[in-house]
């Protein structure tokens, strides 16, 4: 399947998270973007109140690495978290596991978070170059040339992505059904 976004291998430099990293330390709870979708004023709180020592260094392209429970909290303020994640140009997240309200929300966005379990994390350090091939579960830290095989993504789920959401990826099919439907 060929990719408009460059799916599904993914590179970029990874910035190790811990467990239980919920949205209000991606995007502080007292504010409310998405009532206006002001989601550059979203990206400008991004880990505002996480207590990174690096969270300035994330930027675009990389790959965010966590423990258990990634985008914990309520899911009135999943959405603001994923799509200031993506005004930052963060390009993935991968974790033992998520708030599935989150990473739902996230591969809604068109925005990849996947679980790839504890394995992922004792591959990295923190700014290694990581790629990892979505389909096949390859994942590779080119600073130490490690590798592990990790659990690949569905092929609906690389579909939603590469079409960068839900709604487009739902478009794109009702749209290839219609051609069909009039050859």
């Amino acid at each position: 399947m060929p990719s408009r976004r460059g799916l599904p291998s993914i590179r970029g430099r990874a910035w190790k998270l811990g467990d239980g990293f919920g949205c209000h330390e991606l995007v502080p709870n007292r504010f409310d973007f998405r009532r206006t979708a002001d989601w550059v004023a979203a990206e400008e709180h991004l880990f505002e109140e996480s207590g990174l020592a690096f969270a300035d260094d994330i930027g675009a392209g990389d790959l965010l690495v966590a423990g258990s429970s990634f985008g914990k909290g309520h899911a009135h303020y999943h959405l603001q978290a994923v799509k200031a994640l993506q005004q930052r140009g963060v390009a993935a997240v991968f974790a033992v596991s998520f708030n599935a309200s989150f990473q739902r929300t996230a591969i809604n966005e068109g925005f990849p978070a996947w679980t790839y379990g504890s394995d992922l994390a004792g591959l990295v350090e923190i700014g290694d170059e990581l790629e990892v091939d979505l389909r096949t579960g390859a994942v590779r830290n080119h600073r130490t040339g490690a590798t592990r095989r990790c659990a690949p993504v569905a092929e609906i789920v690389l579909e939603i992505l590469d079409a960068g959401g839900l709604e487009a990826a739902t478009l794109a099919r009702l749209a290839a059904r219609r051609r069909a439907s009039i050859v």
